[in-house]
């Protein structure tokens, strides 16, 4: 993988799923960071529903927590850990998933998702847990609509109500 230089101001966004919002907002670890494949929140905008999401993020990854239909929460945060914040390269695709230093589909390998409708997509993978800066912003989606569940608290190091 390869590190991503780039304005420690972005804003960046992480979907997770409903049922993992009561975990961000107690204060159990690994829930008082973030990790795993991340977007800027200006390279995904234009997904405004859970379809669009689902499939322009390619959610439907083998054990996932997704479906098209269901709604979803997301967090919008900045980090002063951008080292951390890696584009997912691989020459390498296999459909084993337990296949060493190889992805499998729909991961691309190229920092790009694979999205359904062709768009671009840029993808970022954290390469370890990040804290996100104060005031991070924890939302839950319901058909479209955007309702701020929680905010990153730096000082107490979580998240809260």
């Amino acid at each position: 993988m390869e590190n991503v230089e780039y304005i420690p101001n972005t804003i960046l966004q992480k979907v997770i799923s409903v049922g993992d919002i009561d975990n961000y907002l107690r204060d159990i670890d690994p829930y008082t960071t973030i990790g795993g494949y991340i977007a800027k929140a200006e390279d995904v905008k234009h997904l405004s529903n859970a379809s669009d999401v689902f499939d322009g993020l390619r959610l439907d990854y083998p054990g996932t927590k997704f479906t098209k239909d269901v709604d979803y929460a997301l967090i919008r945060f900045k980090t002063d850990e951008v080292s951390k914040v890696e584009i997912p390269y691989s020459n390498k695709i296999s459909d084993d998933p337990n296949a060493k230093s190889s992805i499998s589909y729909p991961l691309t390998g190229n920092g790009f998702t694979s999205a359904r409708d062709g768009s671009l997509i840029p993808e970022y993978e954290a390469s370890s847990y990040m804290k996100p800066q104060d005031g991070a912003k924890l939302y839950k989606v319901v058909n479209g609509n955007e309702e701020i569940i929680g905010v990153y608290d730096g000082t107490l190091g979580r998240f809260r109500k």
